[in-house]
């Protein structure tokens, strides 16, 4: 009975093939010939010879008479993939590696997030492919999330959102700009993409710090910073560093009477989006024609539009449009109020952000009189520095610094 089992199982033993998707490989006939799914591997004859060549990735069984074969068909990338999923997976506590539907899987339970990193670099050097079906208990969720969101960083990726349920999966447009290189990110770590074109394209975000200051002329010209009677963008090269640092630097220079703060009103944007700072009033000027009689609001003060594009680098080009404007009173109570403005346009390449200076925002000629300026007066942003007897003796400028910063 022992010898008729040990003979029945040498004559069902299966030899393992392993072919490559589209590969042909030729193996002695040795009787009937079985398949058991044609759609995977196709089996031609040619004499005693049966000549086999994979047709589509998966694992499928052949027999020929007494022989038995368990074939594997598999793409160039899931076969690089295999040494170094198989070595990873050693150096881990619960994690295996398996050739299922002609795919490698990671199944097990994950016991911390370092090891599916380094399997993910492995697997980037390789360039190999991978599904992860390990376990993630549930109190590794969090850290494992801010460490996604890091890898995704590194790799200058914007941070999109990892679904757990039934397995790591993230969702995205085909049609994102870096649709490929999530693709291999992706690979990587095992996680499936699932295509949605309804998924919203993430866009880098820029924060624009504004700091509007009422700053001693003195200590600028002492730095060899101009004071144009017109309106112009300048580097601030005095002030560096990020956000929080720039913002120190500044209540310093405060505290020693250098500059005083207006206002520190803060806009977000994102990449390729415009958005605008207002600090005025409009006033009412009436359209009339022989048919119609209406009022059209005209802005007057300082406006400043921006218009940053980046990208994960940290490059930022950023374009600025700025127009102060003035209201002149007529004498007349009929005729329309003159608005004198100007205009600027300028942009700036930044590979590290630094301030940027606006300054010449009101003209001197104006400040003769407080009447020079009645509209602009009444803005409680302007009241203050109108007010200044620094500003008034023109011993203070108004000058406003843009910070811009890549979220």
């Amino acid at each position: 009975m022992f010898l008729m089992t040990l003979l029945a199982s040498t004559f069902l033993r299966a030899e393992n093939l392993t072919l490559g998707l589209g590969e042909n490989k030729s193996v002695p006939i040795s009787g009937p010939i079985w398949v058991e799914n044609g759609k995977l591997l196709q089996v031609t004859v040619s004499g005693q010879r049966m000549l086999l060549r994979g047709k589509r990735p998966g694992e499928t069984t052949l027999k020929s008479g007494n022989k038995r074969y368990q074939v594997r068909i598999t793409e160039l990338a899931d076969e690089l993939a295999r040494i170094p999923l198989l070595t990873a997976v050693q150096n881990s506590l619960n994690l295996s590696a398996t050739m299922k539907n002609g795919i490698w899987q990671v199944q097990g339970e994950l016991s911390a997030f370092f090891e599916w990193q380094n399997l993910s670099r492995k697997c980037l050097e390789q360039k190999c492919r991978y599904l992860f079906r390990a376990k993630i208990p549930e109190s590794l969720r969090e850290s494992i999330l801010n460490g996604l969101s890091q890898e995704l960083k590194n790799h200058f990726l914007p941070s999109e959102k990892i679904h757990f349920t039934p397995w790591p999966q993230l969702y995205l447009n085909p049609q994102h700009p870096q649709f490929s290189l999530f693709q291999n990110w992706a690979n990587a770590y095992g996680i499936e993409i699932q295509e949605d074109k309804t998924a919203l394209n993430t866009l880098p975000t820029t924060r624009i710090h504004i700091y509007i200051l009422e700053v001693q002329r003195s200590w600028l010209q002492s730095f060899g910073i101009s004071l144009p009677s017109q309106l112009s963008f300048q580097s601030f090269p005095q002030l560096r560093g990020s956000h929080d640092e720039i913002f120190s630097q500044l209540k310093a220079l405060e505290t020693q009477g250098v500059l005083k703060t207006l206002a520190q009103p803060q806009i977000l944007s994102k990449s390729g989006k415009e958005s605008e700072f207002f600090a005025g009033g409009e006033i009412p000027i009436p359209m009339i024609t022989p048919r119609s009689r209406e009022i059209v609001w005209k802005k007057y003060g300082i406006q400043i539009k921006f218009l940053p594009l980046a990208d994960r680098s940290g490059r930022l080009n950023l374009s600025l449009d700025a127009e102060v404007s003035s209201v002149k009173p007529s004498g007349d109570a009929q005729q329309i109020p003159e608005i004198s403005a100007h205009r600027i346009s300028t942009h700036f390449d930044l590979m590290n952000p630094e301030p940027i200076t606006l300054s010449g925002l009101i003209r001197n000629e104006t400040l003769s009189s407080s009447s020079g300026l009645p509209w602009i007066s009444q803005i409680p942003l302007f009241k203050e520095l109108l007010n200044s007897q620094e500003y008034r003796e023109n011993r203070t400028e108004l000058m406003i610094v843009v910070q811009p910063e890549l979220l």
